[in-house]
């Protein structure tokens, strides 16, 4: 009874260790396939890298134009609240004269 579980002791440590064998391979490949993809990566990168000191070299872009538009429209949008304010106070008003109208109204049929 005792050689029979050594003997699946056996068994059982060779079937592990032929699993890991076959799992050295699988690691092995995806291995080469990651450092294929990073290799490509870094010919990416540098490639950006190389395309940003182009950019810089030449001088970044002026920045007049966009103070310019921010300036619009922050003017733009103060005239647009100075609008809504005058527009909320016109309606308040005719709010104000349409009551006026219903008392007239009243009064008249009295």
């Amino acid at each position: 009874m005792s050689d029979i579980l050594e003997d699946q002791k056996i068994h059982n440590i060779v079937k592990d260790y032929k699993r890991m064998y076959e799992q050295h391979d699988q690691l092995v490949a995806i291995g080469k396939e990651l450092q294929s993809e990073l290799i490509a990566k870094d010919k990416e990168l540098l490639r950006v890298r190389t395309e940003l000191n182009n950019i810089k070299a030449k001088g970044m872009p002026d920045d007049k134009p966009m103070k310019a538009i921010r300036g619009h429209l922050s003017e733009l949008e103060t005239r647009v609240n100075s609008t809504v304010h005058n527009i909320q106070t016109a309606i308040q008003r005719l709010e104000g004269i349409s009551e006026n109208i219903k008392q007239l109204k009243e009064l008249l049929k009295q």
